[in-house]
This record gives C-alpha cells, sequence and structure tokens, in this order.
C-alpha cells in the first residue's frame, strides 16, 4: 500500500512538471510576438468631460 502511494505521488510530480514545460509551448500567446504589440502607440485625442455627444432615442 505505502508503494502504491509513493507512485501515485511520483507520477503526480512527474506530470506537473511535464506540463510547467510542455502547456506554454500550446499556449497560443507568443511571447516574442507580443514583444512588439508592446510599443507605445501614439497617443489618441480623448473628449474631455464637457464634450456634447448627441445621441438618438431608440423606439
Amino acid at each position: 500500500m505505502l508503494r502504491y502511494i509513493f507512485f501515485l505521488a511520483f507520477g503526480y510530480i512527474i506530470v506537473k512538471l511535464l506540463r510547467l514545460f510542455i502547456d506554454p509551448m500550446f499556449d497560443g500567446k507568443s511571447k516574442v510576438a507580443s514583444h512588439p504589440q508592446a510599443t507605445p502607440k501614439p497617443q489618441e485625442k480623448k473628449s474631455s468631460l464637457g464634450d456634447y455627444v448627441e445621441y438618438e432615442e431608440v423606439k
């Protein structure tokens, strides 16, 4: 029984280590590809609190 618990714990540790290294490969988000997107973009004009925006009423 003790041997079964040992192999169960050992298997759990092996699976956790494999997932630690294998899952990032299939993540879909590449850290290299996301790096150029992190460059600062030119700031867009933000509307101030006093700007009036006209909305149409939906019936």
